[in-house]
């Protein structure tokens, strides 16, 4: 079953993508460098990290003083996770451009690939200060709170963990009031509700207010399997968070013990996942009709299980 966990991987994965977010918001003043900024921007987006840094690279050479050049410069860097040159490279973007809250935004991504969580915050901070009305900021800083909530459950720290995920989520209902409501946020958006319910477990909050976190949890799992799809998202990857979405339903039902819901969530959704997908949910019913002692249901899923896994 694929568990909703955040890992130093995972976190990295989304900063990067909300960086990707913020790409294309600028306006560049000298014409004869936007056909050069517009290439190195579309390697970005496709992960052509040398590529992108040969163009960027080029660009600085003919305009050293453009601020976007050395931006995009350190973009390229924090794309191939060379962490102390984008930084070097966005601290020459903000001296040339100080309300640029992209370069802020990259640092700030910079700093926390370099494990530097404390630049990181100030750096995601000014982001949202320069920028207050572009729901990007608030989404990278939501992504920099969840990570850190993993930081601290790993540590088995549960009420700090707690704190984090509640600041993620402030930040992610900002971001999506801002009309970022993508797929890509509204998914892990969700995942950070089913990550409260488990924390008020671990620290043994109130029944009736964990019951209300799980059903939050639900609801925020369903609203993501319709959620829109940005114009960078492959259709492959929209597909993939709608099935992730419809499996968090149906985790999130397990994990708050309404085993019976569980199982009418994945006959709901089931139809038409990937076979991997279809392993995981056949998993669940198995275990959810394992709890409510329906054996031959129990049986007949493990067999499907077992016939949908994937071969290692």
């Amino acid at each position: 079953m694929e568990q909703f966990t955040m890992t130093r991987k995972f976190a990295f994965g989304f900063v990067a993508l909300s960086l990707m977010f913020g790409l294309n918001m600028a306006s560049i003043a000298a014409e004869d460098l936007s056909g050069q900024i517009e290439k190195c921007e579309a390697l970005l987006r496709e992960d052509e990290g040398d590529l992108a840094l040969k163009e960027a690279e080029a660009i600085v050479e003919k305009a050293p003083d453009n601020a976007v050049a050395h931006r995009l410069l350190g973009d390229s860097y924090l794309k191939l996770q060379r962490s102390d040159e984008a930084i070097k490279s966005y601290d020459k973007a903000i001296i040339l451009d100080p309300k640029d809250p992209r370069a802020r935004l990259g640092r700030a991504h910079g700093f926390l690939l370099k494990g530097d969580v404390a630049q990181s915050v100030k750096d995601y901070d000014k982001s949202i200060e320069l920028s207050p009305r572009d729901g990007v900021y608030f989404n990278s800083r939501a992504l920099l709170h969840y990570f850190l909530a993993s930081e601290a459950q790993t540590k088995k720290d549960f009420k700090e963990a707690l704190k984090e995920v509640d600041l993620s989520l402030s930040d992610f209902v900002q971001a999506i009031k801002l009309g970022h409501d993508y797929s890509s946020a509204r998914i892990v958006f969700a995942q950070v509700n089913l990550s409260r319910a488990k924390l008020l477990e671990e620290t043994k909050a109130d029944a009736s207010e964990i019951k209300k976190a799980y059903n939050e949890a639900v609801d925020e799992f369903t609203l993501a399997i319709d959620a829109r799809a940005s114009a960078e998202d492959s259709v492959a990857e929209a597909n993939r968070r709608m099935v992730l979405a419809k499996l968090g339903v149906a985790q999130s039902y397990f994990f708050a013990k309404e085993y019976q819901n569980t199982i009418a969530s994945i006959d709901k959704y089931i139809d038409g996942m990937p076979r991997r997908d279809k392993a995981s949910a056949y998993l669940l019913r198995f275990m959810s009709n394992k709890k409510l002692g329906h054996d031959q249901e129990a049986e007949n899923d493990y067999a499907k299980y077992r016939a949908a896994k994937p071969k290692s």
